[in-house]
C-alpha cells in the first residue's frame, strides 16, 4: 500500500485513523508534503507511530521551533529511526534529513543563572557566577545577556544548579561551573569557569543537565551519566558518584532524557518509560517512595512521545 498526502486538510482525518490503518494494512512507504505546512504537535504524532514501519521522505520543514524539548524529541526520533531501519533491522528504508532547517532559538533556566542560545549557533548567558557557571573565565555574576566568544555552532544548551552544559554541531559536549561532584564530566572534581570539552565523547545528540548530576545520549540510543549520585541519579546500580560519563548498560534505544532535581527520565523508542533517583515526592511515577538506581520502567503507560523531570515532580 502507497500513501501520498498532499493536502492539509485530509492531515487530521488521517491522524485520528493512522493507528487503526497501520494495524488493519501493510503500508509500505508514506511521502508527506508541504511538511512546512504540518502543525508540529501532528508532525511528532506521526514519527512516534512510524517507528520502523514506514519510508518518511521529509520534504521541507520550516517551523520555527519554541522550546528545545520539541526540537530535541523530533532530532532524536529521527536519529533514532534512521539507525534502527538502516544498521539494525536492515531495512531499505530512508529517512531524507538533506532539508531540515531546525531554528535554533532556546532558552534554559535552573538555578540562579539563564542560558540562552540564539539561531547562529551561538550562547548568551547571565545570573549568579560564583562558581564560574557563566564560562565567562571569571566568577563575577552578571545581570544582563553576554556573549561567550569561544563557543560557535552550539544547537543544544542546558543548565543545572551551578553547572552549564553545551552540544554543539560537532555533537561535543562543553561543560562549566561547578564541579564537586564531577558533574561536569572531566575525571576531575575542579571547578572551570570557561567551557571545557569532554574528550572521548562522540555522536552525541541530546544533553541534560539536573541539579548536581548531568545525562548525555548519543546516536546509538545509549545513555551516559555523571555527578552526584546519592539517591542512585545515575542509574548505575550504586551510589557512588562519578566525575566521567558512565554508560548505563541495561537501557538502550533511548530517544530523549530529562533530569532532574536528583531524578532521572528516559524515553525509548517504543514509547516506555524509565525512571531512576530520588523518589521521596513518587517522582518516579512506579507506586511508591522508594528511590531507584538502576532504571526502572513506568509500567501500564504506553506510547510517550516527551517527557520533562522538575524538582521533586515529573511530567510525561
Amino acid at each position: 500500500m502507497y500513501y501520498h498526502i498532499t493536502e492539509i486538510t485530509f492531515y487530521i482525518m488521517w491522524i485520528i485513523r493512522f493507528q487503526k490503518i497501520l494495524k488493519m494494512i501493510k503500508i509500505e512507504m508514506i511521502i508527506i508534503e508541504k511538511m512546512d505546512q504540518l502543525p508540529l504537535d501532528i508532525l511528532l504524532y506521526i514519527i512516534t507511530y512510524i517507528d520502523n514501519k514506514i519510508l518518511l521522505s521529509v520534504c521541507s520543514i520550516s517551523h520555527r521551533f519554541i522550546g528545545l524539548n520539541l526540537e530535541s524529541l523530533l532530532r532524536q526520533r529521527l536519529t533514532q529511526l534512521t539507525r534502527l531501519n538502516l544498521k539494525n533491522h536492515n531495512l531499505k528504508r530512508l529517512i531524507n534529513l538533506t532539508k531540515f532547517p531546525f531554528n535554533r532559538n532556546r532558552i534554559n533556566a535552573n538555578g540562579c543563572h539563564s542560558i540562552i542560545l540564539d539561531n547562529d549557533g551561538q550562547i548568551y548567558i547571565f545570573g549568579n557566577n560564583n562558581q564560574g557557571q557563566l564560562g565567562l573565565g571569571n566568577n563575577i555574576s552578571i545581570n544582563t545577556p553576554t556573549l561567550i566568544v569561544d563557543i560557535y555552532g552550539s544547537i543544544a544548551a542546558s543548565v543545572g544548579i551551578a553547572h552549564s552544559m553545551i552540544l554543539n554541531n560537532c555533537d561535543k559536549i562543553y561543560t562549566f561551573g561547578d564541579n564537586y561532584f564531577g558533574q561536569l564530566g572531566l575525571g576531575n572534581n575542579i571547578d572551570k569557569n570557561t567551557p571545557t570539552l569532554i574528550s572521548d565523547m562522540d555522536k552525541i545528540i541530546a544533553i541534560s543537565a539536573g541539579e548536581y548530576h548531568s545525562i548525555v545520549l548519543d546516536n546509538d540510543g545509549q545513555i551516559y551519566t555523571f555527578g552526584r549520585n546519592n539517591f542512585g541519579q545515575l542509574g548505575l546500580g550504586d551510589n557512588t558518584p562519578k566525575n566521567t560519563p558512565t554508560f548505563i548498560a541495561n537501557i538502550a534505544k533511548i530517544v530523549t532524557i530529562s533530569a532532574g532535581e536528583c531524578h532521572s527520565i528516559t524515553l525509548d523508542n517504543s514509547g516506555q518509560i524509565y525512571t531512576f533517583g530520588g523518589n521521596s515526592q513518587g517522582q518516579l511515577g512506579l507506586g511508591d517512595n522508594d528511590v531507584r538506581n538502576i532504571p526502572t520502567l513506568i509500567k501500564d503507560i504506553h506510547n510517550i512521545i516527551s517527557i520533562s523531570a522538575g524538582g521533586c515532580h515529573s511530567m510525561i
